[in-house]
């Protein structure tokens, strides 16, 4: 019941946020810049259809065959991303006509305002239009290139040297669906295996469709077979379909799903804590779910280092988690279509990269896929290498700053897209 009503709230929310939205652009698109009466009726149709087609193509992914609802969902899903980027444009342009009428006004000139009201407002329009359209070109090429490889080295207290250079690949966000399908999912297995990891974290938000509808599409993740184990924890997509299902088929496939739990990882001798947790979202979707970082480290040697799988950053409030010498996540997208990061920000305390909150470090991926447009402006699309090094004394001096977090300096080397390697192997 908790489920259903927590869905519903969800739904009438967003209709008015969107609702709203979609409202702002008509007054500035087709009501303000003054067209005939056939032509704002016909601009007008064509946006209330297209408005229409946001709630029917969540309906159209659950109940088509997933390649029927691949194709009608590419209209809907590209006018989700333009309408964002309309908004955006159209508020900063009002917010510069804002600040010029006031200029207008203290200046003396509110006459001539008054008399271009009616071109100031059409060269409105035209700057959104045209500024979506550039910006919305360019982020769908972005949204469809081949993942980056990203490589983070970070230093762990208490991390044996044994364990120096044991590489984690972590895959975040693929949201395997109506949009990105199994040829994605060998392209990111495919660089993940090129980075000879030691382990392999998914770190939530995998599938946004069906076992009955992806399942024939995901069967080569059983191939990936790194030395220490693929590692899985919910997001909180998981739990907006059959997570039971999806459950059993990663367990299938040779996935380890971590449950608020932990296994320890051994190499030469040398011990190596990977706990997770489930998303927040799961004490809404599931009788009794939490997200318990204290449950998942139970009986843990408090002299091992600890790595905590977690798909949200804000999971660091819990205070077991200052437990964890490094904490994965994703979630965010980087925000996905900027300017969207700022807003993102209001919820999350780290966007992207790797930040440290006391002598934690938290480290947020961009996401190896995206949810809904497919489209990325300003952020990538990533499959990221955490290079975990032994702590020395240079650096634990600097993990006895003051709480809070920190950007590390010198995150990532970039060459041509890829990310080379700052100490090569």
């Amino acid at each position: 019941m908790n489920r259903l009503i927590y869905f519903v709230v969800f739904v009438i929310v967003a209709l008015l946020i969107v609702g709203g939205v979609h409202y702002y652009i008509w007054a500035r698109l087709i009501r303000d810049p003054g067209f005939s009466i056939p032509v704002r009726r016909a601009l007008t149709l064509a946006l209330l259809v297209l408005v229409a087609t946001l709630p029917l193509s969540f309906i159209a992914v659950r109940l088509l065959p997933l390649g029927i609802a691949r194709v009608v969902t590419v209209p809907p899903y590209l006018w989700m991303g333009f309408f964002l980027l309309l908004f955006f444009l159209l508020l900063f342009g009002d917010t510069l006509r804002l600040l010029a009428w006031l200029g207008a006004r203290i200046a003396g000139q509110g006459e001539w305002w008054s008399a271009h009201r009616l071109t100031l407002a059409r060269a409105l329009a035209a700057f959104a239009a045209f500024g979506a359209l550039i910006f919305g070109v360019v982020a769908i090429v972005t949204g469809l290139s081949e993942p980056v490889v990203r490589r983070v080295e970070v230093r762990l207290p208490r991390l044996p040297a044994s364990l120096d250079g044991f590489r984690i690949v972590q895959l975040s966000d693929l949201h395997l669906g109506p949009t990105l399908g199994g040829g994605w999912l060998r392209r990111a297995l495919d660089l993940t295996r090129e980075q000879n990891p030691d382990l392999v974290a998914i770190t939530g938000d995998f599938s946004d469709a069906s076992v009955a509808q992806l399942g024939p599409e995901v069967q080569t993740l059983a191939e990936l077979e790194p030395p220490h184990g693929v590692f899985f924890v919910t997001g909180n997509h998981e739990f907006y379909g059959d997570w039971p299902s999806w459950r059993a088929e990663l367990q299938r496939l040779g996935v380890e799903i971590l449950e608020n739990r932990h296994v320890v990882v051994e190499r030469d001798g040398a011990r190596l804590v990977v706990a997770g947790v489930h998303d927040p979202e799961v004490r809404r979707m599931l009788p009794g779910g939490v997200s318990d970082v204290a449950a998942a480290l139970e009986g843990t040697d408090p002299e091992l280092p600890v790595i905590l799988l977690a798909h949200q950053a804000r999971t660091i409030s819990q205070p077991a988690a200052a437990r964890a010498g490094l904490i994965l996540s994703g979630h965010n997208h980087g925000g996905q279509i900027w300017p969207w990061t700022y807003f993102v920000r209001l919820q999350q305390p780290i966007i992207d990269g790797l930040h440290r909150f006391g002598d934690t470090w938290v480290y947020a991926s961009q996401g190896t896929g995206f949810w809904g447009p497919p489209m990325r402006l300003f952020t990538r699309n990533e499959v990221t290498l955490i290079v975990l090094r032994a702590d020395s004394a240079e650096t634990a001096m600097n993990h006895s700053r003051p709480a809070g977090f920190a950007r590390a300096p010198h995150l990532f080397i970039e060459d041509g897209g890829m990310v080379r390697d700052p100490y090569p192997d």
